[in-house]
């Protein structure tokens, strides 16, 4: 068994401030916790050790006392060019796969959860913003939704979780258009 499949089938254990891999995490002032994702070769793209981290370090903050909101951002002027494909083609996926435990982190935290964003957020990044209690956008943002040009369905539910705001009609157009 892979370290990552090892990573995702055992008990979630709580990450300390510190460097996580893909994932940088830092205690920046009293009760503010900042997690950065931190593949800049990459572009901040997501594999799966990336996701299994950041669902990790969200349920820790979550429970930690001294934790009163959770900041996401993205190394080196990118929020995330979305899911590293490579990664996906060349890894057997564990179960459960590595956005159910992120966006299951997300969903269920019950702290604040920002997202700050610069450069691109592609694909699974915009739907990441949208499980966000607040998401804030730097004057370079760009945001993509490219699943119909890469021949996939949206993720994440997010033609659901868009659906009140904007309507359900407009929300899968733009998510299936991109």
């Amino acid at each position: 068994m892979t370290s990552i499949q090892q990573a995702a089938s055992s008990p979630r254990s709580a990450p300390s401030a510190g460097d996580h891999g893909s994932l940088r995490i830092e205690d920046v002032r009293d009760g503010v916790r900042l997690m950065t994702i931190d593949r800049p070769t990459r572009r901040n793209a997501l594999d799966h050790a990336t996701y299994v981290a950041l669902a990790n370090a969200i349920e820790q903050a979550d429970n930690d006392p001294t934790v009163r909101v959770i900041v996401l951002t993205g190394a080196d002027g990118n929020f995330t060019s979305g899911n590293d494909i490579d990664d996906f083609r060349r890894t057997p996926q564990p179960e459960p796969r590595g956005g159910t435990l992120l966006f299951g982190a997300l969903l269920d935290a019950r702290k604040p959860v920002i997202a700050a964003v610069e450069g691109y957020a592609v694909g699974i990044g915009v739907t990441m913003l949208l499980h966000c209690d607040l998401a804030f956008a730097g004057d370079g943002a760009r945001f993509r939704l490219p699943f119909t040009s890469l021949g996939l369905s949206p993720e994440g539910r997010i033609d659901l979780s868009t659906a009140p705001p904007c309507g359900r009609q407009t929300c899968r157009g733009t998510a299936v258009a991109g």
